[in-house]
């Protein structure tokens, strides 16, 4: 928490007892890592399932921490020897999610939540950048998305911040109203809806019930931002009572996206129209998804009573997120999209035509490492993606995870030759696999869900480049 707090503040937030220390004692910063803990941070020792941060409580109190926010039941294993107060709670991980909701209620600008199956930390980025244009910004760091990065984001909120941009992730059903219920967002932002995450959800139709929480969560007097070219999505209009801004291709959007082309430089252009004004938008981008990810982000920012060139203006400051469709040059003019930060179907798909789609005088070599929490699909997801790389006439796949097995063999069904099809056991023999056979002006997708590390490839590449 960046901006002090009392600890009868933090008593009234949380509902915790005072069984050390002051109440008129104060603190600046929130930290739940040990290791991150400042002089005069609060530390929340939260408990998980392999974890229990308390065993570390006479470090950060010794050194210099205000106080700790504890678990009751950890009562003879959270005394340590220091002059910062202690606050017992039943639950910390709770406690944590009341301190961040309770410190939200003294914020009065703005708020905008962002969710989606895909590009909601790009759109994440994309907003920020425009609204840090435009006075200070509060905005998710990286992708602390969960439901400890949503009231860690919250915690950090400067006194001068004029409005807020919060992404808001899920893997199970109920996280997203939680999510909201903390923050309590103004405008709320849907991407789209995927099949990330289905494992846990079932269908599609649950993943769009389960994002759609954020903006049935929203005032009357808000508004919720959506996809009109996504049906799914745009059915989660129904379920808020707050003003309604669609964007997308289709010419009946608010916020209508027409003339999209590619630039040489590595962006896209097209032209916006919406109630707030019209003019050509250009924005970074290698995938024809950061058109949809600009207007999402677009409309967030319109919504928060941004103006329309200073929209155009932050979009097109936008630098990319790395390991999200990120080129990166090569000796001998080898480009190699960096899309390793995670990995759904449809982000597939989307990475595997962009690699398709962009100017090359080489070999397009695509390096694919398995896809997470599918569940029952999994299977059917995995062949998939083999026949769309045989069908996209990708010269060479490189395969990383048991399920690619299906890969390879939908892959070679659909016309790809068995020779062009590598089959690795390890990041390193994948790498070296891929350094022999690049040559000058080939270009090199390299993608997988987070589990895969496929980073890796690319730091391996790096040491002996091709």
């Amino acid at each position: 928490m960046s901006v002090q707090a009392s600890v009868d503040e933090l008593l009234g937030w949380t509902g915790g007892s005072l069984v050390r220390g002051r109440g008129d004692q104060t603190f600046t910063g929130t930290v739940i890592d040990s290791r991150a803990a400042l002089p005069g941070d609060l530390f929340v020792a939260i408990v998980g399932p392999n974890h229990d941060a308390h065993r570390f409580l006479d470090n950060v109190l010794l050194g210099g921490a205000a106080g700790a926010l504890v678990q009751s039941d950890r009562l003879d294993e959270t005394l340590p020897r220091s002059d910062g107060f202690l606050v017992h709670v039943d639950d910390t991980t709770t406690a944590l999610a009341s301190l961040a909701h309770g410190h939200r209620q003294s914020f009065t600008g703005p708020l905008i939540g962002i969710t989606g199956s895909n590009g909601k930390t790009t759109t994440k980025e994309l907003c920020a950048t425009i609204l840090e244009g435009c006075g200070a910004t509060l905005a998710t760091r990286g992708n602390l998305n969960n439901n400890f990065g949503v009231p860690l984001t919250l915690l950090r909120r400067e006194q001068e911040d004029r409005i807020a941009v919060v992404e808001m992730g899920m893997n199970h059903r109920g996280e997203i109203a939680t999510l909201a219920e903390i923050a309590e967002p103004t405008i709320g932002v849907l991407t789209n809806v995927g099949t990330a995450h289905i494992e846990f959800l079932g269908s599609r139709e649950n993943i769009a019930l389960e994002k759609g929480d954020l903006l049935a969560g929203l005032p009357a007097n808000g508004t919720a931002v959506l996809g009109r070219d996504d049906a799914l999505a745009f059915a989660q209009a129904e379920r808020t009572e707050a003003r309604v801004l669609s964007f997308g291709r289709a010419k009946n959007s608010d916020l209508c996206a027409s003339q999209v082309r590619f630039l040489d430089e590595g962006a896209f252009a097209f032209q916006l129209e919406s109630p707030f004004g019209r003019g050509e938008i250009r924005v970074f981008g290698l995938a024809e998804t950061i058109v949809e990810n600009a207007l999402a982000a677009a409309g967030g920012a319109l919504a928060a009573g941004v103006s329309f060139e200073d929209v155009a203006d932050g979009l097109a400051r936008h630098e990319g997120v790395p390991g999200r469709m990120q080129p990166r040059t090569f000796p001998n003019d080898v480009l190699l999209i960096d899309d390793t930060y995670n990995a759904n179907p449809q982000s597939m798909q989307n990475a595997l035509e962009t690699l398709a789609r962009i100017p090359s005088v080489g070999e397009r070599h695509a390096v694919l490492g398995q896809m997470g929490e599918l569940g029952e699909s999994a299977a059917q997801a995995h062949a998939e993606i083999g026949r769309l790389a045989a069908e996209l006439k990708i010269d060479a796949l490189y395969l990383l995870g048991d399920m690619t097995d299906l890969t390879a063999e939908a892959a070679k069904s659909a016309g790809l030759a068995p020779e062009r099809i590598i089959q690795s056991e390890s990041h390193e023999a994948l790498a070296e696999s891929l350094r022999n056979r690049i040559n000058k002006g080939d270009r090199v997708l390299v993608k997988g869900s987070r589990a895969a590390q496929m980073e890796r490839v690319i730091e391996l590449l790096e040491e002996g480049s091709p």
